[in-house]
């Protein structure tokens, strides 16, 4: 269940960063012992100055109402 939340809020980060469209990629891999998950998009990328912050519990440069945690 966790994972899933994960994965739902980065598509759900990524889809909002893109709004006139773009892809998001999410790919697993099975390898022995592990499985190994990316998720890539072609969206514009996090700014400079905001990259400081992202690990941040309650940081968001959404508008209140506008995220999904």
């Amino acid at each position: 269940t966790q994972i899933e939340q994960v994965i739902v809020n980065l598509a759900v980060n990524a889809r909002d960063a893109m709004p006139p469209g773009g892809r998001i990629t999410i790919c697993t891999q099975s390898l022995p012992g592990w499985v190994e998950l990316s998720v890539a998009d072609n969206g514009h990328g996090i700014p400079e100055d905001v990259l400081p912050q992202i690990f941040e519990p309650f940081f968001t440069t959404k508008e209140a109402g506008k995220g999904t945690g």
